[in-house]
């Protein structure tokens, strides 16, 4: 719905919006640490193992996914 009004926009007036991606990150920051914040952990601990297994294979996946560097046959680092 907010891309047709966004089309609409464009369309109709001219109108081109963007935003910054400073405000992005400003925004999404706020948005996660009130979702954090308001977090019931008594639901959390009714997840029970399960959610520790699932909080450890994502821990587990955001650290084997750090950028890797390779080296050309050359020595070049890249």
């Amino acid at each position: 719905m907010p891309r047709l009004f966004l089309w609409w926009c464009t369309v109709i007036w001219g109108y081109s919006i963007t935003t910054s991606s400073e405000l992005q990150t400003s925004f999404m920051l706020i948005f996660f640490a009130s979702i954090g914040l308001s977090a019931n952990f008594a639901k959390l601990k009714e997840g029970g193992i399960g959610l520790g297994h699932l909080y450890s294979r994502c821990c587990f996946i955001h650290h084997s996914a750090e950028p890797r560097r390779y080296q050309s046959c050359d020595g070049a680092r890249y």
